[in-house]
């Protein structure tokens, strides 16, 4: 009897413990989930899905921007917004990437010639700074597409 007691108890501790492992590994159930969708994909697709928002955006100015330019990328307006700065210096290399403040002022620095980014998530995705910058700089627009991810633009200083 006391055998059988405590089997019960080892499987009933081996299904806490299992309910608890699969919140801890709740990532890698979630990916395992979506392997089969990523293998369908493209890669493209699959760059997209992995660099995130900024991906697309990135590959796109690759393709327009020369390297050595200058390219002005404008911070969202969102706690962590040196993560998309960084992300954006990175995917950029070798052009020189200057990051501006959400909300800031366009730099005095900005010359014709020049790239101007914007990434806007979509829970700011009504904000006023894109097109407040616009106003101020003449801007030819290059790139933009807005999608449940954000919004993303790229303009060429005039």
């Amino acid at each position: 009897m006391a055998k059988r007691r405590s089997s019960i108890i080892i499987y009933l501790l081996l299904a806490l413990w299992s309910l608890g492992a699969f919140y801890a590994l709740k990532a890698e159930v979630s990916f395992y989930m979506a392997a089969p969708g990523l293998l369908r994909m493209g890669l493209e697709g699959r760059k997209a899905f992995v660099g995130g928002p900024l991906q697309s955006l990135s590959s796109e100015a690759l393709r327009m921007v020369p390297e050595g330019s200058v390219v002005y990328f404008f911070d969202p307006p969102v706690d962590g917004a040196t993560h998309y700065s960084g992300k954006t210096r990175y995917y950029l290399y070798p052009r020189k990437v200057i990051s501006v403040a959400a909300g800031g002022a366009p730099p005095e620095s900005i010359r014709p010639g020049d790239f101007v980014m914007f990434f806007v998530p979509p829970e700011f995705a009504g904000s006023p700074f894109e097109r407040e910058i616009t106003a101020l700089v003449p801007l030819e627009p290059l790139y933009g597409h807005t999608d449940d991810r954000g919004v993303q633009a790229l303009y060429r200083v005039l």
